[in-house]
């Protein structure tokens, strides 16, 4: 499948471009393959240790695990423009992306 769509988010897997509420989002590759991890696994928690083998493929240690954090941070910011969709995190396990309950 090369699109996906969550709430007002979408993703063209083929072309690599994501759009949120109808607007292009910039995205680094790093920031692109975490949101994509996210919403094709969605509704359920992605493990840090999944993002890191899906991102990086390497050891996950205390830097890696604040990297993580930091893309996860910036892609919230860049997500902020949706009133549907949020990044939920599941402290010591990982992170969700879902539809916002209103």
């Amino acid at each position: 499948m090369s699109d996906v769509s969550l709430g007002d988010l979408r993703l063209d897997r083929e072309r690599r471009r994501v759009s949120c509420s109808g607007r292009p989002l910039a995205l680094t590759l790093t920031e692109w393959s975490i949101l994509e991890c996210l919403v094709t696994r969605e509704p359920w928690v992605v493990h840090v240790e999944t993002i890191n083998e899906m991102v990086w493929d390497g050891m996950l240690d205390d830097q890696r695990r604040r990297l993580i954090r930091v893309f996860v941070s910036g892609l919230r910011e860049k997500l902020a423009m949706s009133s549907r969709i949020e990044i939920v995190t599941h402290r010591g396990q990982g992170y969700a992306i879902r539809e916002r309950r209103h």
